[in-house]
């Protein structure tokens, strides 16, 4: 959530006949510096003899009652990145669960029971907040929320190719489903193969679980992201991943890959150093359904995701690229930079997060991928 002053509004700024700034600060009996500050939505700082000396001049003048000061002040803005899943009723979160030989049982990786808690924490802890706020009017129930476990790709009880067919079958099954549904798929597809048909969807030429590494150029990917796969990865086929950039491009190196406006594909690396992660979601608008992926090259560029959606730079990944009367659509990449570790084993990862970049794909990139009736 976020806090923002009311002074504007208060001050009636709004107004055609409104007082000059320079008036204003001279009745209050600050500086005009001092408040251009205060009416800067975006400041981090509040000096107390200013702010004090606005809620004299607004009892005095605009005849705002002492005791509601200095809360009439402050709004409380909602996350508008989170408000999409808020507004459904149900949402699925799944993960995949990888074969533990020792233990001779599915389990989930770390990483993403991280992604799923701050998930659950910020849609159900925003919901109830927007819910007391809305005390007066008709309340809006938490969401459901249900885990959906998935096998991944070194499952001991299915083939690849019956991962691949219920993934395929399970979201279509959701699509079906009646308004005000989520699923929010928690990994990549090396982890999670529900993700391929979820990213697959909007794009005209992208068949899930289809390998596009043969193509003759990067451009004719149906994706404009692709992850190069390591070496120690599972290798799933896929419209979004693969083991090369195209079949003229052989030698990708591992990690993430984008086409940006001019048409060349940028590299996000995969080092000692560095990762990246992915943010997706579609919003059906009139079903008020949403799908969304999660997720990073690594699970270390999981929990440094996972971290940054539990703060304020989740609205990193807001406004959509594309948004119509009827879908929005959004699809961010992120490049995060690691200080060296002082101690690899206390030390979480995302506390050596030196520099997380969140770059939104281009509009033209994506529309020339779009079906018709995908947005």
């Amino acid at each position: 959530m976020r806090i923002q002053l009311r002074l504007f509004h208060l001050l009636g700024l709004q107004a055609a006949d409104a007082p000059s700034i320079s008036h204003l600060a001279k009745e209050i009996g600050i500086t005009r510096h001092q408040l251009m500050h205060l009416l800067d939505r975006s400041s981090k700082q509040i000096n107390r003899h200013a702010l004090e000396n606005v809620c004299k001049y607004l009892v005095q003048t605009e005849r705002v009652l002492e005791a509601e000061l200095p809360g009439a002040l402050f709004v409380v803005k909602p996350d508008r990145f989170w408000s999409m899943a808020r507004s459904c009723q149900h949402v699925e979160i799944s993960m995949g669960t990888r074969w533990d030989a020792r233990r001779c049982d599915h389990l989930v990786a770390a990483a993403d029971s991280l992604l799923h808690a701050a998930v659950v924490n910020r849609i159900t802890t925003l919901a109830s907040d927007e819910s007391r706020r809305k005390r007066a009017r008709k309340q809006r129930p938490i969401p459901k929320i249900d885990p959906r476990l998935t096998p991944t790709w070194c499952a001991k009880t299915k083939t690849c190719d019956e991962l691949k067919k219920d993934a395929i079958v399970k979201i279509e099954h959701f699509r079906e489903k009646s308004s005000r549904n989520a699923t929010i798929c928690l990994g990549s597809v090396k982890s999670n193969p529900l993700s391929e048909p979820v990213i697959a969807f909007p794009f005209v030429n992208a068949v899930p679980f289809r390998s596009e590494d043969d193509f003759t150029e990067p451009v004719r990917r149906s994706c404009p992201c692709v992850m190069i796969y390591r070496k120690t990865d599972d290798k799933p086929l896929s419209c979004w991943g693969g083991r090369h950039l195209s079949a003229g491009d052989r030698k990708a190196k591992p990690g993430m890959y984008f086409e940006t406006e001019t048409g060349q594909w940028e590299y996000l690396p995969y080092e000692s150093n560095r990762d990246a992660g992915l943010v997706y979601f579609r919003f059906d608008k009139i079903r008020r359904s949403l799908e969304m992926v999660i997720g990073g090259f690594t699970g270390r560029a999981s929990r440094c995701v996972a971290a940054m959606l539990q703060t304020k730079d989740a609205e990193q990944f807001w406004p959509p690229v594309i948004r119509t009367d009827a879908y929005e659509l959004g699809m961010y990449v992120v490049a995060f930079t690691f200080r060296p570790a002082r101690d690899e084993e206390d030390e979480p990862v995302h506390n050596r997060i030196k520099r997380a970049t969140v770059i939104r794909l281009p509009d033209s990139v994506l529309q020339r991928r779009l079906k018709e009736d995908a947005c």
